[in-house]
């Protein structure tokens, strides 16, 4: 199991939360922004290793999860 305990997962996202947003200076518009781009980046990343483009997997709507 990843997580010995659903709390161990909370944790670990608010951590990761306070680092964003600490990272932002406290601007949440600019931590959402550098969220969506780094999850662009992944998708692309994924899509790249899988040989599967955006139309293959829904269209570019489909990249924003």
């Amino acid at each position: 199991m990843l997580f010995a305990r659903l709390s161990d997962m909370e944790d670990l996202l608010e951590s990761a939360i306070d680092a964003i947003l600490n990272s932002a200076d406290g601007d949440v518009r600019q931590a959402m922004r550098a969220i969506l781009i780094e999850n662009v980046r992944l998708q692309a990343e994924l899509n790249r290793r899988d040989g599967a483009s955006p139309k293959k997997v829904g269209g570019p709507k489909a990249m924003l999860h």
